[in-house]
C-alpha cells in the first residue's frame, strides 16, 4: 500500500496509441490493476495529430472506481 493513501498523486504516462479503441491505454489499466496496489482516481486522455502539433482532451472521460 502506499505510504500516504489519501494524498492523490499524480501520474502520467505518454505512448502512441490507436482512437478510439486505445488499446495501448486497456493494457496499462489492465496492468495496473493486476500489479499495482495503488487505485486509480481517474484518467484523462489527451490527443493530438501527428502534423499539427496542437493538443486537445479526448471526448470522452474514462473514470474508474
Amino acid at each position: 500500500m502506499p505510504d500516504h493513501p489519501a494524498v492523490l498523486q499524480t501520474f502520467i504516462w505518454q505512448d502512441f496509441d490507436l482512437a478510439p479503441e486505445f488499446p495501448e491505454l486497456r493494457r496499462f489499466l489492465a496492468f495496473w490493476r493486476r500489479e499495482i496496489e495503488g487505485r486509480l482516481h481517474s484518467v484523462r486522455v489527451a490527443t493530438a495529430g501527428p502534423w499539427h502539433g496542437k493538443w486537445r482532451h479526448a471526448d470522452h472521460l474514462l473514470t474508474l472506481h
